[in-house]
């Protein structure tokens, strides 16, 4: 079974970066549905943007929130699944702390209480885990201690060996962050290259090296990669990636 992950910072809304939110999530549907990913990881969202989103969405995608108590002004990575396609069997937030379990905690020196949402999907008689992260982008010391917390919550919650982590690390691949992940038997499906850079900051010109992730374990195989780079389509300041990966 061939299954499309994908990626993407969406920026939260604030109201001052060009294109406005209101543009930039037209633009954002358009690349989605262009891609056509089976499975969409977000970060950085507030309850507002992402419900917007998830109505743009809604004839082709569902949100996976049943689990969760939204609060309007907090950031929320999320995960959108192609509908008639999988069946979630369950979904969680994690906060990427010592406390997993305790809304908004915050450790090690992050100065963003960071979080995680996982999910269990079923299709085709195949099982597989799959998360949506992002990482403390001022504390490099905090990352790590963050991809471990993820890890952990990960093999906690499910007893599948199939697993696809989708997210925004804020550190490159090889830092001591995605080293954890690597030494934890995870793969790249871009070979832990430092290209394609995926943060552009609204500019071509901005090479902000590769901070976002779709990392897999071995019961994938890799059968191809994108980097959305077309400059004309300032969704976000990072560019969705997606990876086709096979199961089974």
């Amino acid at each position: 079974m061939k299954i499309r992950f994908a990626s993407c910072n969406i920026l939260y809304d604030d109201a001052k970066s060009e294109p406005l939110w209101p543009q930039r999530l037209g633009l954002l549907k358009s690349a989605i549905m262009g891609w056509k990913p089976d499975i969409l990881a977000t970060q950085e969202g507030r309850k507002p943007q992402l419900f917007q989103l998830r109505d743009a969405l809604a004839a082709d995608y569902e949100l996976l929130d049943a689990h969760r108590s939204w609060h309007e002004s907090k950031m929320y990575p999320c995960l959108f699944v192609k509908k008639g396609k999988f069946q979630c069997l369950e979904s969680h937030d994690r906060w990427l702390s010592e406390t997993p379990a305790i809304e908004h905690s915050k450790s090690f020196g992050s100065k963003w209480p960071k979080l995680a949402t996982f999910a269990n999907l079923k299709a085709g008689g195949e099982d597989f885990a799959v998360a949506s992260f992002h990482f403390d982008n001022v504390e490099p010391a905090a990352r790590p201690l963050q991809a471990q917390v993820l890890i952990d919550e990960m093999t906690k919650l499910y007893s599948s060996g199939a697993v696809v982590f989708m997210g925004d690390a804020n550190d490159l691949p090889h830092s001591p962050t995605l080293e954890f992940f690597r030494s934890a038997g995870y793969e790249d499906p871009w070979k832990w290259q430092s290209v394609p850079h995926t943060f552009h900051g609204f500019s071509p010109a901005v090479k902000g090296g590769r901070i976002d992730y779709v990392l897999h374990s071995c019961a994938f195989k890799s059968e191809g990669t994108y980097c959305d780079k077309r400059c004309s389509d300032y969704y976000s300041d990072h560019y969705l990636i997606y990876a086709d990966l096979q199961l089974g």
